[in-house]
């Protein structure tokens, strides 16, 4: 004989195992997914900075320019959405070579192009703080070596002589 009388449901004993299983899984993706989201911003930052540096060079060598000295403007020069020290977005019609332009992560500066040092050269070196987690693994980054050299920064040569339209 069974008893009708009986329930059916969950005990109070299956939920919490329950709950603790979804908590268990939630406490490994979501490390995970953070990890992830500082990925794709580290591969946005190394590829803007890649993208700055070949359209100033291929700016100054279309027009046979061997120095900043040019009336071009950023949006003459570049998409790439460089700012200011204040991390605001630049005028794109102020020119190139007036101030040292930036890009950007959540916390601040991480990249520095700085036409200013030399009319010749574009230096490229890290501006962030390596203490926090996007701009540590910008630093880190190998491509981000190959264009820059840290802190201390790398110059890029830019125009060619004779190659004047």
């Amino acid at each position: 004989m069974t008893n009708t009388n009986m329930k059916r449901g969950f005990t109070m004993i299956e939920l919490i195992f329950v709950i603790v299983i979804i908590g268990i899984l939630a406490a490994i993706a979501l490390p995970k997914l953070n990890a992830t989201r500082t990925d794709a911003k580290v591969a946005n930052i190394v590829s803007n900075s890649k993208q700055l540096l070949d359209d100033v060079k291929t700016f100054y060598t279309s027009q046979g320019q061997t120095t900043y000295e040019t009336n071009a403007t950023i949006s003459d020069i570049t998409s790439v959405p460089v700012m200011d020290a204040t991390c605001k977005q630049l005028d794109t019609t102020k020119q190139f070579v007036a101030q040292k332009e930036y890009i950007c992560g959540d916390d601040g500066k991480v990249v520095e192009f700085d036409p200013t040092t030399d009319k010749t050269k574009l230096t490229i070196k890290f501006a962030g703080n390596p203490a926090k987690d996007v701009d540590k693994y910008v630093l880190k980054n190998k491509a981000f070596k190959a264009i820059s050299n840290g802190t201390t920064g790398i110059s890029h040569r830019l125009g060619g002589v004779g190659i004047k339209p």
